[in-house]
C-alpha cells in the first residue's frame, strides 16, 4: 500500500510540473474565443486579426510558429457556404507564392458547421527556408473565419500545441 501511495504521489508531482497553463482570449468584436498557452505571445493586429506566437525554441530559431485568427463580417457572405469560395481561394493562393505545393485538403465539421482545411507549402525570396501553412476556413452568420497555423517546413515542434489552440476556437 505504501508503494502504491508513493507511486501515485510521484506521478502526480510530475504530471503537475509538466502541466501547461492556458489563458483565455475573447475577441473584442465578440466573434470568437480561444485558449492559448501562457508561454505564447498574443498580439492584436489591424483588421480584427489576432496572432498567437510560439516561444523561441532555441537561439537558432529562425521562425517562430504562429497562429493567425481573422474574423471578417460581411453581409455579402450571409448566404454563402464555404464550398462556394474554395476554388477562388485555392487559385489565389497558388498564384501568390513561389514553389507552391498543395499538401492536403478536406472538408470537416467545426463549431457545428462545414469548414475547409487547406495545407500547403511555399517559398519566399526574402527567406532561405520553406513555409508550411495549415488553414481552416468557414462562414457562420455572415462572418468568414480564417485560422492559419504557420511553421517553417520541418520545424513544426509546436504543431500539437497549435492544434489544441485551433480546436479551442469557438464562435
Amino acid at each position: 500500500m505504501k508503494r502504491f501511495l508513493f507511486l501515485a504521489l510521484f506521478i502526480s508531482f510530475f504530471a503537475n510540473t509538466n502541466a501547461q497553463t492556458w489563458k483565455a482570449f475573447r475577441d473584442t468584436a465578440g466573434h470568437f474565443t480561444a485558449s492559448y498557452p501562457d508561454t505564447w505571445e498574443n498580439k492584436i493586429k489591424e483588421g480584427n486579426r489576432v496572432f498567437f506566437t510560439s516561444p523561441e525554441e532555441s537561439a537558432d530559431d529562425k521562425f517562430r510558429q504562429n497562429i493567425n485568427i481573422s474574423a471578417n463580417p460581411s453581409p455579402d457572405l450571409a448566404n454563402y457556404k464555404i464550398r462556394e469560395l474554395i476554388p477562388d481561394v485555392e487559385t489565389s493562393i497558388k498564384t501568390a507564392y513561389d514553389n507552391y505545393q498543395k499538401i492536403s485538403s478536406r472538408y470537416f465539421t467545426w463549431n457545428g458547421i462545414e469548414a475547409y482545411e487547406y495545407v500547403y507549402s511555399f517559398t519566399q525570396a526574402s527567406v532561405d527556408y520553406a513555409i508550411r501553412i495549415k488553414q481552416w476556413m468557414c462562414i457562420k452568420n455572415g462572418v468568414l473565419y480564417m485560422i492559419t497555423y504557420t511553421a517553417a517546413v520541418g520545424q513544426d515542434n509546436m504543431a500539437a500545441t497549435a492544434g489544441k489552440i485551433m480546436n479551442s476556437i469557438k464562435f
